[in-house]
């Protein structure tokens, strides 16, 4: 149970703060397991079938024309590497190291978006591209966030070296309140 902000304690605020930061970074959905799961979906979608789920006549068609077997084999190495994200962060890699690969992924693939919607004749749905540019957009951001945010005292799951690291960083001088 989260600890009042105010009572009797001494402590109350580093206690509350101390608290609050375990459960932002504990039960929030991180960037990590939001990005896997983005990952996945266009991956499994680009092994299993290109062409039914970015085709012309698809949901979200992004491509203009049917795939060509060319077209469809590099869309299959696209999921597959995509793959290899995901299967690299469910097998051990660090989150820290993670948030820097997915940074890298996610600069370059908004760059190669923003190049094909700026590209009037290259072959996409345009409507899907922009759309694309904003949500890549929004997982930079979210990605930047978390680099920014992420404490490597809470990545090991030692909740009590952590605790104490956060209490050495929010000591209060009690003499700043007078």
């Amino acid at each position: 149970m989260m600890m009042p902000l105010f009572s009797n304690s001494p402590n109350a605020l580093n206690e509350f703060c101390v608290d609050l930061k375990q459960r932002c970074y504990y039960y929030s959905p991180t960037f990590a397991t939001t990005f896997t799961l983005y990952l996945f979906t266009f991956a499994m979608s680009m092994l299993a079938a290109p062409d039914f789920f970015f085709g012309p006549s698809s949901i979200v068609p992004l491509f203009d024309s049917a795939l060509t077997y060319q077209t469809t084999f590099l869309a299959r190495c696209v999921g597959l590497c995509l793959l290899a994200l995901v299967v690299g962060r469910k097998i051990g890699i660090r989150e820290f190291v993670w948030l820097w690969q997915a940074l890298a992924f996610n600069v370059t693939t908004l760059a190669l978006f923003l190049s094909a919607t700026l590209s009037a004749s290259a072959g996409f749905t345009l409507w899907v591209l922009i759309a694309q540019d904003v949500v890549s957009s929004l997982l930079l951001v979210f990605n930047l966030r978390s680099l920014w945010l992420y404490d490597p005292d809470l990545d090991d799951g030692d909740m009590d070296r952590a605790e104490a690291t956060i209490y050495s960083r929010m000591v209060i001088d009690e003499t700043s309140f007078v």
